[in-house]
């Protein structure tokens, strides 16, 4: 597991691609992701770096999205632009669910179900499978748990 900030964000992804091209077995997950409003451009258009497109499409590497964040409803941008780019650049099974359930003001079951349900009462666009997959499929299939 890799953390991803603003503050690497800009050297995460050469630097991440140097190893993976090195260890093209190495399953990595980038935690966080990729720092989404890093992505997100003036004009409203979302942006995602070279390297990282070249990391998640081309080598073990997946990104967790977090979402429906109390301290970050705007994380993905204006109707979650950035997490449908996301979505779309490298589909459901190059992203993986994660809750930042430990860092919420006041962790309750509430405030864990919306973050769970987010994408399935915020992206239309996901199907039910894509939903799954991206809730426990793709965590499942990186850490080898068969069922």
């Amino acid at each position: 597991m890799v953390s991803s900030y603003e503050v690497n964000f800009k050297t995460l992804g050469p630097a991440l691609l140097n190893v993976v091209k090195k260890f093209p077995d190495l399953k990595v997950v980038i935690i966080h992701g990729i720092w989404p409003s890093s992505c997100l451009q003036d004009d409203g258009s979302v942006r995602i770096p070279d390297a990282v497109v070249e990391l998640v499409r081309n080598y073990n590497v997946v990104m967790e999205v977090l979402t429906g964040l109390q301290h970050r409803s705007d994380m993905y941008g204006p109707g979650d632009v950035v997490l449908k780019a996301f979505y779309d650049t490298f589909g459901p099974a190059k992203l993986m669910w994660g809750s930042e359930y430990t860092h919420v003001n006041l962790p309750t079951v509430e405030q864990y179900r919306h973050q769970f349900d987010y994408v399935k009462e915020r992206c239309p666009y996901m199907s039910a499978s894509d939903i799954a997959q991206i809730r426990g499929g793709t965590a499942m299939e990186i850490y080898g748990i068969r069922t």
